[in-house]
């Protein structure tokens, strides 16, 4: 954050202050949330054990990793709804979406599922009636 450094005139020190030190507003992240929300539980399952005050900073420290994960999951699908508007692949969307939504599936993230179904239903609409799985001409 902070680099002191000397100036070798007159051996005052100097302080050098990095850009990123001076970033206000910091963006909500899935992983940090993710994290925080990690901490909390391990925090909240050592209390249990060893002292009520833990218990109650790692409830705290969950919740706010829960409302992190919301804030950051908002920002993405404000992203990922301007995105399919102008997808021009379904067959690669529907693909993505699949993926997506078994590895919700599998790390047990309700967000991931709900993108991953999202991107499906976007599919399906954008292939039209008859197309994709199940419809005419397919041979599987």
């Amino acid at each position: 954050m902070f680099a002191a450094a000397r100036n070798t005139l007159t051996r005052a020190p100097t302080v050098i202050v990095h850009r990123r030190a001076m970033a206000t507003q910091a963006t909500p992240s899935q992983i940090k949330g993710h994290a925080r929300w990690i901490k909390g539980m391990a925090s909240e399952v050592l209390g249990s054990v060893f002292s009520p005050s833990l218990r109650s900073s790692g409830k705290a420290a969950k919740a706010s990793g829960i409302e992190e994960m919301r804030a950051a999951k908002e920002i993405a699908d404000r992203r990922v709804e301007s995105r399919l508007k102008k997808a021009k692949f379904p067959t690669a969307l529907g693909v993505e979406g699949q993926g997506e939504n078994l590895a919700g599936w599998a790390l047990g993230c309700q967000g991931m599922k709900q993108r991953g179904e999202r991107k499906l239903q976007v599919a399906s609409e954008k292939m039209g009636p008859g197309i994709g799985p199940g419809g005419p001409g397919n041979r599987y």
